[in-house]
């Protein structure tokens, strides 16, 4: 298990204790996001904190999103810390869409997508 956090290192085997932690550090910054890898997937947040946050994860090649785009740091805490613990009832906790992967991008990845389109904002601002 990695937590993986925007502003921060990595933590690997993450205890409840480390989650708090970054959930506290995320809320201190603009655009933070947090993901928790292990066991073949990953769940992550993001969005404005403490009370705008929404949750999505990937399990078996497949990504879902939070319907809830308004979730609160507690609830979102809670989340990762049942998967951290592999409990799968977090799962049961909100309603999800399947959020589609492979875009008009060459079927790349959404994020991939973005990524490339990203990179090509700032080459425009800053060599342009």
């Amino acid at each position: 298990m990695k937590l993986i956090r925007s502003h921060g290192v990595a933590i690997k085997n993450p205890t409840d204790a480390d989650i708090d932690g970054a959930f506290e550090d995320a809320a201190d910054h603009e655009d933070a996001f947090l993901m928790l890898q292990g066991g073949g997937g990953f769940i992550q947040t993001g969005g404005n904190f403490p009370d705008g946050l929404v949750v999505g994860y990937e399990e078996e090649g497949r990504q879902f999103r939070s319907v809830n785009e308004e979730l609160s740091l507690d609830e979102v805490k809670s989340l990762f810390k049942q998967y951290r613990r592999g409990d799968r009832s977090w799962k049961e906790q909100l309603e999800w869409r399947e959020v589609e992967t492979k875009g008009a991008a060459g079927g790349c990845s959404g994020t991939a997508a973005a990524l490339v389109l990203a990179a090509g904002a700032l080459l425009w601002v800053f060599v342009l």
